[in-house]
């Protein structure tokens, strides 16, 4: 796998200080949140523990990105819907490259284009099997990728059957028109 190339901007000291002006901080988080997302999908990495995270440090600069800054940071990435709590105590994060319902959008829009609807498959077969190279989703988290099928049954596009492993569940794709 090739080398994840940081941004010119994450050499930058204020980078690594959250910046008191509004408008420079709305911009300063939304760069954030994207080097997070981009860094975790070129790694395959969807969750993280954010106070121990690599990304909030550059030893090469020496700067170190203050617990309010990471706490900004978390809380935009939660507030757009990229991230969510994976664990009770608050500890762990687990990102998400795209919302549910953007992922789900596109799933279905495929499913439709390849002539899948009214067949079941399994979820292992198009999260990870022939089929996720067919539809474009090999790769796509795993957990991700069964919160876009669950976002796909509440619209009534989809129906997920339960396997007697995770691996085995099942789901089956309805035609609702466009």
């Amino acid at each position: 796998m090739a080398s994840f190339e940081l941004p010119d901007w994450y050499e930058f000291p204020p980078s690594f200080t959250l910046q008191p002006v509004q408008q420079t901080q709305q911009r300063q988080l939304a760069m954030w949140c994207a080097l997070v997302l981009q860094w975790a999908a070129h790694h395959r990495t969807w969750t993280l523990v954010p106070t121990k995270w690599p990304l909030f440090a550059n030893e090469r600069i020496g700067r170190r990105m203050p617990h309010e800054g990471i706490d900004a940071i978390v809380r935009a990435l939660l507030e757009s819907g990229h991230a969510e709590w994976a664990d009770e105590e608050r500890a762990q994060l687990c990102l998400m490259a795209q919302r549910p319902s953007e992922l789900g959008t596109q799933l279905y829009q495929k499913v439709r284009e390849t002539g899948m609807i009214g067949s079941v498959y399994t979820v292992l077969e198009l999260c990870e099997g022939d089929e996720a190279g067919t539809l474009g989703f090999s790769g796509t988290d795993p957990a991700l990728f069964r919160k876009a099928l669950q976002w796909l049954q509440d619209q009534n596009k989809a129906k997920i059957f339960k396997g007697a492993e995770s691996d085995a569940d099942g789901v089956k794709f309805f035609d609702l028109g466009s």
